[in-house]
């Protein structure tokens, strides 16, 4: 009985605010959180659901933090707004009840619980997984998958009804996660299908024909949202590709002026509507519009969005310092107030191209009468990256409409090499108070600490914007933040400042200082960009950190450590044809076994594995060679062989690619039999097999894999038992002798009367006494036995393929791959990261 009660407490927490418990890490964090839904509670959340699902949220956080008298404070707060009974609330009640010592009050409510029938209920269940999701997408990206996938859950099974909050959340769950700063991993972003997924759930709910208040306001937001998916995209079937009449009116402007129409006095509607108007340069209106919403509620969007608006003011009272000039002039603090020389400009083209290639925000600047700024240049050394022929070609550059799309890629990066440097500017130093004021309102929010440190930098205050882009790289407490893109950036940033210090520093030592300085944050934001190039490839062509590094390197002796720190910033970038020439170079120079290695895989990337398997066969030849090269051998011969039979079908050379593989697994010291000796009574594989079925499809695919690729020394169960042997002697005498115990497990519908049981009793010891050499082939269907031994799960059957046909050698080319790659792993000793 007490058993019984303590699953259905696993259930009623899983059913309560509770299963929020594994997302926070520090009661500081339940604070700031708690802080931020009571702030927001009277002004965003009108809707009576929405009001329920935050006050429940605040419920939890209070309980948590011990402050349990206004726990239940707001659990009647939510009694008194709902209209019927409330499963999280409930449950939450149970749990505080419980956790107070009033067992009697949270018994009872149990037993409500057992009793009810809405508590059964699908939809009720629903609800509350739809107020968890709802909770998940309020608590910041690290959490939107979640989010998405309950709020998914629970629209899908409640059809045919519908929920606008619902999908209005999930909507913007999603579209928050199109955008790069929004980013935690790079694997799970994929901004083209949310974005599409998210514009069309908006969609439908511009068409909800509702007009009472609450439904008006999540209209006049997904208008807001549908607008800054638009963003500077003409119409929107653009992005749900229907048909071109159905959308033709709505456009980026068409949506923000809808919100403005039904809803213009709503605070999330002015401020969202002041960022556009940034957006599209209408600057005055944007400043009017953003303080405005200030004025109905202070949120720290409208407070960093204000700030922004009045950086780009400043930046448009400047016009850009002209191409000579930042050829020929570079200066310091010191001397950037004296007059300008060559009155001559230079336009065109060229003038553009160079501004986005260093980086500059490509929101166009503007000029304040009154105050002017000067350009922040850096030593000649610096700008010469600019002013010298590059060596790479952007392709981009040929293709038009690219080079717009790039341009606006660097603008919403905006990580910029150069600012306008206007000293105690009075508008810059608002807009440091606004973000300020922003980042105390929310500590965990990276974007203001990022832009606050940009505007220190157009104030000349380094050391300020050091500290700003410094905490979002280590958190002030070790923990950088999880967003990669605000790392990278806060990294250049760093390298930046240290590069303007290092403009304008006389003492030898403190320039060797900040050059190293800024070498090591281009390396460490060159090392991120390398593992979010594939989510997000324009990053090859428009980060900063590869050109100033490159810069720097290039600048510094032609030595073996500047040449080898050059080779691997162009593996870092992806580019490997460039890093396997300056390898070459190396080589010929020192023939050190690290610089071979890292050649070898230089050319694996490449998918060049014939000059990659030569290199290796090479460095395996020396004594210098270790483990994890023969391991990277091994999986290199296999996916050439891999490659081989699926590109060329090329069964011969495949089968040369696998025997490599293998000689290299059998060559190594831990290989070999109990006595340490090779003879002719050893044996590759043992396969044991019980299902004693007159000719087994599964064990005949097996066996005739091992045949086909590499002749293996291999016995079946005890088929080469003499007579004068007993079966389970020799097993065990055969077992010892293997290098590899291979089982095969699959389905027994047909030969249940054939069971071989002494092969089953010699299988299950043999996982418990020789599992180091046990590899499974185990039938996906079938359970799992024995799960710490190897296993390789078969997903073909029978019918997957045809005799003689090219299917069945590519199933069983994979199978000898999983095979070469499993034992490779049981043979050769585990290393580091290859």
């Amino acid at each position: 009985m007490e058993h019984e009660e303590e699953q259905q407490i696993k259930d009623i927490r899983q059913s309560s605010s509770f299963v929020l418990d594994d997302v926070f890490q520090s009661k500081e964090e339940m604070k700031e959180k708690l802080q931020k839904f009571q702030n927001d509670f009277d002004e965003e959340f009108d809707d009576i659901e929405e009001r329920i699902f935050v006050q429940n949220i605040i419920s939890y956080f209070q309980w948590r933090l011990n402050q349990r008298e206004n726990a239940f404070k707001s659990v009647n707060i939510i009694e008194n707004l709902q209209k019927k009974p409330h499963l999280i609330t409930h449950c939450n009640k149970i749990l505080f009840y419980r956790e107070s010592g009033d067992h009697y009050l949270s018994k009872k409510l149990l037993k409500d619980f057992k009793n009810s029938d809405y508590f059964k209920q699908n939809k009720t269940k629903l609800e509350a997984t739809a107020e968890i999701g709802y909770c998940y997408s309020r608590l910041g990206p690290k959490y939107h998958d979640r989010a998405v996938q309950l709020l998914k859950e629970a629209i899908a099974n409640i059809t045919p009804e519908r929920n606008i909050l619902w999908k209005y959340r999930l909507a913007v769950t999603l579209r928050r996660q199109t955008h790069i700063f929004q980013m935690t991993t790079p694997e799970i972003f994929k901004p083209d299908e949310t974005k599409e997924e998210a514009a069309k759930l908006l969609n439908e709910i511009l068409k909800f024909k509702s007009y009472d208040k609450s439904s008006l306001r999540i209209k006049a937001k997904a208008c807001c949202d549908l607008g800054t998916l638009l963003f500077r995209r003409e119409h929107l079937f653009k992005i749900i590709h229907i048909d071109k009449e159905e959308t033709e009116k709505i456009t980026e402007c068409w949506c923000f002026e809808e919100a403005m129409r039904l809803c213009p006095n709503q605070y999330y509607v002015l401020q969202h509507y002041g960022r556009h108007l940034r957006y599209t340069q209408n600057l005055k209106e944007s400043k009017n519009m953003l303080e405005r919403a200030m004025q109905l509620k202070e949120t720290v969007f409208s407070r960093h969005h204000l700030a922004l608006t009045l950086k780009k003011i400043v930046e448009k009272a400047t016009p850009k310092p002209r191409f000579r000039d930042i050829c020929q002039f570079p200066y310091s603090i010191v001397d950037r107030d004296k007059p300008k020389h060559d009155s001559r400009g230079f336009d065109g083209p060229e003038f553009d191209s160079f501004f986005v290639n260093a980086g500059k925000n490509a929101e166009n600047p503007i000029q304040d009468e009154s105050d002017p700024c000067k350009s922040s240049l850096a030593s000649t050394f610096e700008i010469s990256l600019f002013h010298k022929k590059r060596e790479h070609k952007n392709p981009y550059h040929s293709k038009a409409g690219v080079t717009t799309q790039r341009g606006t890629f660097i603008s919403t990066k905006k990580s910029p090499r150069y600012v306008c440097v206007s000293p105690k500017n009075p508008m810059l130093l608002e807009a440091v108070e606004h973000l300020r004021r922003a980042i105390e309102m929310s500590k965990e929010f990276e974007g203001t600490r990022y832009d606050l440190g940009l505007i220190y930098r157009m104030l000349d205050r380094l050391d300020d914007a050091l500290k700003c882009f410094s905490f979002i790289t280590s958190s002030n407490c070790g923990n950088p933040s999880d967003y990669p893109m605000y790392v990278i950036n806060a990294y250049e940033q760093q390298a930046f400042c240290k590069l303007d210090l290092l403009a304008r520093e006389t003492d030898p030592e403190k320039k060797n200082e900040l050059r190293y300085d800024a070498e090591e944050c281009a390396w460490r934001a060159l090392t991120i960009v390398s593992g979010v190039i594939a989510a997000i490839p324009m990053l090859k062509r428009t980060n900063q950190c590869y050109p100033t590094l490159k810069e720097l390197l290039q600048n510094e002796d032609n030595s073996l450590k500047t040449l080898n720190k050059l080779a691997k910033m162009n593996k870092l970038m992806h580019h490997y044809e460039e890093s396997i020439e300056l390898y070459k170079k190396i080589i010929k120079k020192e023939k050190h076994e690290t610089f071979v290695r890292e050649l070898a895989k230089a050319y694996i990337e490449m998918k060049d594995f014939k000059n990659a398997i030569y290199t290796l066969s090479l460095l395996l030849r020396t004594p210098e060679a270790s483990i994890s090269d023969k391991s990277l051998f091994v999986t290199t011969c296999i996916e050439e062989a891999q490659r081989l039979l699926i590109e060329n079908n090329d069964l011969e050379m495949a089968k040369i690619r696998f025997r490599d593989a293998y000689r290299a697994i059998c060559s190594h010291q831990h290989v070999s039999t109990p006595s340490n000796k090779e003879d002719e009574s050893s044996l590759d594989i043992l396969v044991l097999h019980s299902c004693g079925e007159d000719d087994c499809w599964y064990q005949n695919f097996v066996t005739s894999t091992l045949k086909t690729f590499v002749q293996l020394r291999f016995a079946e169960n005890d088929d080469d038992c003499l007579g004068s042997h007993r079966r389970p002697e020799y097993l065990e005498d055969v077992i010892a002798r293997s290098r590899c115990v291979l089982i095969i497990q699959h389905e027994r519908i047909n030969c249940a009367g054939n069971i071989d049981k002494l092969i089953d009793e010699t299988v299950d010891d043999a996982c418990v006494y020789h599992k180091a050499k046990i590899l499974k082939i185990r039938k996906q269907e079938v359970k799992q036995h024995a799960p710490r031994c190897k296993e390789i799960v078969l997903t073909c059957g029978p019918s997957d393929m045809v005799k003689n046909d090219r299917s069945e050698i590519l199933f069983k080319g994979k199978l000898f791959s999983n095979i070469l790659g499993n034992l490779s792993e049981m043979f050769l000793r585990k290393s580091v990261d290859l």
